[in-house]
């Protein structure tokens, strides 16, 4: 399974699919970005803190697979500035 990692305190652990999803249709700042779809069907942009968060390189191999990611969340605006992410074992697959 892959993962990165780095990692800082206070950080807060989540689980979910990472899919590339439609952001801010119509706006200049349109394009997709990464998401952390969560058990209960909560939706958080998720975003590593040294990549382009135009290219997202760092969450390119984790679309579509379930992850546990480590980080700072924000509520307010619902984003996690992610420091570590793995791939983890599906709960849903069959």
């Amino acid at each position: 399974m892959k993962s990165i990692n780095s990692a800082e305190n206070n950080e807060e652990e989540k689980e979910g699919y990472v899919l590339f999803l439609e952001y801010a249709t119509g706006s200049r700042s349109e394009g997709i970005r990464p998401y952390l779809i969560q058990r209960d069907l909560s939706v958080i942009y998720v975003c590593f803190n040294d990549d382009d968060e135009y290219l997202n390189q760092t969450f390119r191999p984790f679309h579509r697979k379930y992850c546990k990611v480590k980080g700072r969340f924000f509520n307010e605006s619902q984003e996690m500035r992610v420091s570590f992410i793995e791939e983890s074992p599906d709960p849903y697959k069959l």
